[in-house]
């Protein structure tokens, strides 16, 4: 799950997942194993679906782009989980520009 509020209000589209791919652009170089969305809910943190880049040899990238007031303060958070990977190691860079 990723969520980007500005006060009370949700700006990001569909930061569950729960419509598939809607409203993210996928990006990145992996030589294997792409990220993709996938139901179930034993594995999502809310709803029933999540995102998984078991990404080999390579990145795999998220993105959304949505409107800010400059000035105005934004809560930005996200749940990420290592499970079924291949590293105890996971990276997440979130940039913001």
């Amino acid at each position: 799950d990723v969520s980007v509020y500005h006060g009370v209000t949700q700006i990001l589209v569909n930061g569950d997942f729960e419509n598939g791919m809607t409203g993210w652009v996928r990006t990145g170089d992996c030589a294997s194993y792409n990220g993709s969305v996938y139901y179930s809910s034993a594995n999502s943190h809310s709803g029933s679906v999540y995102y998984a880049a078991p990404c080999v040899n390579g990145t795999d990238t998220l993105r959304q782009t949505f409107s800010t007031v400059v000035g105005h303060s934004y809560g930005i958070s996200f749940w990420l989980s290592n499970s079924y990977c291949c590293s105890p190691i996971v990276i997440a860079n979130i940039m913001i520009g």
